[in-house]
Parts: C-alpha cells; structure tokens; sequence
C-alpha cells in the first residue's frame, strides 16, 4: 500500500515537471521574486511574503487574453512582450521578452492556443486590439448582417408563428352569461 502511494506521488510529480515553470519578479515578495506555474486550467502563483508561503490559483478563464506589447529600451532596442492579461495587474503574467519579433508572434500564438484564449495587441495610447479570439478550435470573428434587410429580426416573427394569423382582442371583450351551455353527447 505504501508502494502504491509512493509510486503515485512519483507520478504526480513527472506530471507537474510537465507544466511550464517561471519566476518572474515581484516587489512585495520575500526576495523580490514568485514562481509562476502555468496549466491549461489556469496559473498557480507561488510566493513568500513576510515568512509566510502563499499560492494564489487563478483559472485560466478568468484571464482577458494574451496580449503583445512593444516597449524599447535605448530608444534603438525593441523588445517584444508577451503577457497574460488580468483585470488585477498582481495576477497578470508575462510569458516571455524577446528582441525578435517573429519569436514573439510564435509565443503570442502558442499561449492563446495553450490557455484558448483571444489575442491582443496593446498600443502606447488607446485600449487594446482584438487580433484573434477563440472559442475551442474555432475562430470567432463579427457577427455577419441579417440576409434578410427587409425586416428586423426582433419584430420577425418564427417560422411556425407566421403561419398563425394574429389573435385579435375585440374577440376577448364578448361575455356569455345566462346561456344554456351546449354538450355534445355520443
């Protein structure tokens, strides 16, 4: 029985050197860095804060998209970045930093795939460029006009409906009182 526990702690720990691994920096942490471990699921941030051990799981779906960035350094130098977008800017993660722009665009591609999540481009001013979004293996794009420009859908009525004529309210307003009532007998 210990062996049957062992074993699977072997493998659970096989299957966890398989997820991506990252540290990136973090100001408030004990030694001003947290390990960032990414699942299709979601992320799982790691850090120490004051002695204190804190993991901060974040489903993937809570995540805007993966967005690339431009920033240079020298005023020569671009670097190309790759984040994963977060209302909370604490939970946001960048994936990778590159001077390759191609590099870059492969990665962007690989992360919105990975978490299927949309794809993103931030400008310097103005809010963020939906490049692609995803849903499964299908690429979403706008919605297509109605064919049918004559009328408008929300006062279209249903195919089965529009055989029906319309009921009529005068009909509503006639009451029978003091009849006899009719039954049909076999």
């Amino acid at each position: 029985m210990i062996e049957a526990f062992e074993k699977r702690q072997e493998a659970r720990q096989e299957y966890r050197q398989e997820w991506p691994g990252l540290i990136r920096r973090d100001q408030r942490a004990d030694g001003g860095q947290r390990q960032v471990t990414l699942r299709k699921q979601g992320v799982l941030i790691s850090r120490r804060r004051d002695g204190v051990r804190m993991n901060i799981g974040v489903p993937a779906k809570a995540y805007q998209g993966v967005a690339i960035n431009v920033a240079t350094d020298d005023g020569k130098t671009l670097r190309y970045r790759v984040v994963l977008l977060h209302r909370d800017a604490d939970l946001a993660v960048m994936l990778t930093e590159t001077t390759d722009r191609y590099d870059a665009l492969a990665h962007l591609k690989y992360w919105g795939l990975y978490f299927d999540l949309p794809l993103f481009i931030e400008r310097k001013a103005g809010p963020l460029e939906c490049i692609e979004h995803r849903v499964g293996d299908l690429k979403c794009g706008t919605a297509h006009a109605h064919r049918r420009t004559g009328k408008i859908i929300a006062t279209r009525r249903g195919r089965f409906l529009a055989r029906r004529k319309p009921g009529h309210t005068q009909r509503l307003d006639h009451v029978f009182s003091g009849e006899d009532e009719i039954i049909a007998r076999h």
